[in-house]
């Protein structure tokens, strides 16, 4: 099983329980994908994940960290080892927001952001940072900025908080934290300072 997230955790399990032999190959040093590298912390405890993976490796499932498909090892090399292969490497790219100026550096998609944040990476963050987008990556990425040390986190939403994909306790939960909403509003153009940043 190619990743140890959500879906190729379920897969290894019910294999498993089969009575197959399985082993599952995941890019990151620990399993849970999408809920451990997209999901804060403060939303979703390691421990909770760490209980999920310990329980599907208790049932035979073997897991190789840090072993990147198509880096370490090729789908030709899985195939030639194992009966089948069963792909589940997720599936969540950033989206442009195509405008000028967004390939400044100091701009940074929001799952890019997230994962290097969850993962304790170290990265910039700047005192005041801008969020585009309505939805739970926006949201994480807004409350995680205030807590890497962001004066000021702004969400900016083209549309009204009806239409936000996050429900109310969610939206309420960002602006009790001090997330700012700039909402009815999205950007034309990111604009470069002195020092070639984004400004």
């Amino acid at each position: 099983v190619i990743g140890a997230g959500p879906a190729g955790l379920s897969v290894a399990k019910e294999l498993a329980s089969y009575g197959h032999q399985v082993h599952v190959y995941e890019a990151l040093p620990s399993g849970g994908g999408t809920t451990l590298i997209w999901v804060p912390a403060f939303r979703l405890p390691r421990d909770v994940i760490e209980l999920d993976v310990n329980w599907v490796a208790k049932h035979g499932v073997q897991f190789h960290y840090n072993v990147e498909v198509g880096r370490d090892v090729t789908l030709d090399q899985l195939r030639e080892k194992h009966d089948a292969v069963v792909v589940a490497a997720g599936c969540m790219y950033p989206v442009a927001m195509n405008v000028p100026g967004e390939e400044l550096d100091g701009v940074i998609y929001g799952v890019d952001f997230l994962k290097k944040a969850n993962l304790g990476q170290e990265q910039w963050v700047g005192e005041h940072v801008v969020i585009v987008g309505g939805g739970y990556t926006a949201m994480d990425s807004a409350r995680t900025a205030l807590r890497l040390g962001a004066k000021t986190s702004t969400i900016v939403y083209r549309r009204g908080p009806e239409e936000m994909v996050v429900d109310e306790e969610e939206q309420h939960e960002t602006r009790f934290e001090g997330v700012r909403f700039e909402l009815f509003s999205a950007p034309v153009e990111v604009i470069a300072g002195e020092d070639g940043r984004a400004a």
